[in-house]
């Protein structure tokens, strides 16, 4: 197996970032497998691409690469992204991106072989560093999760279990979302991006169907708050141009607030 390519990749407009996505899986690299996460993943490898992924026609089994950091966006939110069908290789990159916040998806089978190591070596990546209570960002993806039952329980505080892909893709999106707030929250410096990513991946959870309308209308809220103390220049170059002071109009709006209040039928 050649030898896989860790380091962060450099592009002069993409921001330094301190998430990622790492998901580990036997059968990952397998044509046809995991249609909806890799549309998910894999589609926006530009970091220009604005397309939403889940709506692209294109072949996300050839842009999976194994052990290769690759930068991608989720719900149009930028991350970094690596993706693994070997255990030892896989808790290489906790080691080395050890730094970052990282949401980790993984097989029943080989979770539970890294999941204790990285649970005892790395719990402080699954751990809120001010609340320090666990992060439920392990998300074990499993058809028959009865079989792993034994072992989940132990770890129950840090996973989240799944057997639909849909199910998975739409608790990650909330997940990201509130993470994002809760950081412009903590990182004042920062605030501003965050509360814009938490918008967008707050836009992307209602177009799943989910309820969002409150969420939405505060993180609105906040960056407008933001956005006046700034004005009239916003000085962070990594700030993607995102006007939330604009208010949608009562038509505009009463059609995204509907939209937001769908639920999953």
């Amino acid at each position: 197996m050649a030898e896989a390519n860790m380091a962060i990749p450099e592009y002069h407009d993409y921001p330094v970032l301190d998430h990622m996505i790492i998901w580990l899986d036997d059968h990952i690299g397998k044509q046809g497998e995991y249609p909806t996460l890799k549309r998910a993943f894999a589609s926006n490898l530009d970091p220009r691409y604005q397309t939403w992924s889940m709506s692209t026609d294109r072949d996300h089994d050839n842009l999976i690469r194994i052990g290769d950091i690759m930068p991608v966006r989720f719900a149009d939110v930028p991350f970094y992204f690596l993706a693994f069908d070997n255990p030892i290789r896989c808790y290489e990159a906790f080691e080395h991106h050890k730094d970052k916040h990282i949401y980790f998806i993984t097989s029943g089978t080989l979770g539970k072989y890294i999941v204790p190591m990285l649970i005892e070596n790395h719990r402080q990546l699954f751990t809120d560093p001010v609340t320090q209570q666990p992060y439920n960002s392990i998300y074990i993806f499993c058809g028959n999760t009865g079989f792993h039952y034994e072992w989940l329980i132990d770890f129950r505080e840090y996973l989240q279990v799944f057997d639909h892909e849909a199910d998975l893709l739409t608790r990650m999106t909330r997940d990201v979302a509130d993470y994002f707030v809760e950081h412009a929250e903590r990182d004042l410096k920062n605030a501003l991006r965050h509360y814009q990513w938490s918008k967008k991946v707050f836009d992307r959870y209602s177009k799943m169907g989910q309820i969002c309308v409150a969420q939405m209308k505060e993180v609105e809220k906040r960056t407008a708050d933001i956005e006046s103390i700034l004005s009239p220049q916003i000085s962070n170059p990594h700030v993607e141009e995102y006007n939330t002071n604009q208010n949608y109009d009562n038509e505009n709006y009463g059609d995204y607030a509907e939209q937001c209040s769908q639920t999953v039928s």
